[in-house]
């Protein structure tokens, strides 16, 4: 059995029994390798780069999994409309993620679930999917390789929601009261803090700082409440 990352565990722990799965940026291939081992997933594991499917095929063998198509191709070129269920799309950045679904018009369908994990500018993705019609129904943190991950669920309702910029700092976080999910707001809101004081003095920046003030408060609220 593949072994994961604490990261690539909790993605994975996103992903329902039984999917077809398609693993964009599969790299190594061991997320897509664990999914058909532990979740029984068909996956279509797809890289913009022939070397990293050539290690993925390298692997696959090495471990003896099944039901698993290797692609190259750029994002979701390669896969079919309906021929997925689950979209996964982790361990890259947060616009390069949004970049990928603005381009695929078809995963705007309430039968696709997307589990994204970005690895920096998740403020940018959580603004991207709440006002292009998704919406986050579960996020979690994890913590890895001394740093603070976020992993979502997300899927397409079509309305276009109008949320407190809080919700693109922490999306669902604030449903969850566990450990990493505190540690996550605990820490964005330390970077806010920071970022509130360089602009404290610029005049040009006051809307933005008066914005930032009053997201710092509305986290140290979530935080008081937790303990």
């Amino acid at each position: 059995m593949v072994k994961l990352s604490k990261r690539l565990s909790l993605v994975a722990e996103f992903v329902p029994y039984g999917s077809k799965v398609a693993d964009v940026g599969t790299d190594h291939g061991l997320l897509a390798i664990a999914l058909s081992q532990s979740k029984h997933a068909k996956v279509v594991a797809c890289d913009i780069n022939k070397g990293p499917l050539e290690t993925a095929a390298e692997n696959i063998n090495r471990y003896g999994a099944q039901n698993i198509e290797l692609r190259l191709g750029n994002g979701l070129d390669c896969v079919r409309p309906k021929e997925v269920d689950v979209i996964v799309i982790a361990g890259m950045g947060g616009e390069t993620i949004a970049q990928i679904i603005q381009r695929a018009e078809w995963v705007k369908s309430h039968e696709i679930s997307l589990i994204l994990q970005p690895m920096s500018s998740a403020n940018k993705l959580r603004r991207f999917l709440y006002t292009n019609g998704f919406d986050i129904f579960k996020e979690k943190a994890v913590y890895d390789n001394k740093r603070l991950y976020s992993v979502m669920q997300v899927g397409y309702t079509g309305e276009i929601r109008s949320v407190s910029p809080l919700y693109f700092y922490i999306g669902a976080m604030g449903n969850n009261g566990g450990i990493w999910e505190r540690e996550y707001i605990k820490t964005k809101t330390k970077q806010l803090k920071k970022r509130a004081k360089a602009l404290e003095t610029v005049e040009r920046k006051r809307s933005e700082y008066l914005e930032l003030l009053d997201i710092i408060e509305q986290l140290e609220e979530i935080q008081m409440k937790d303990d």
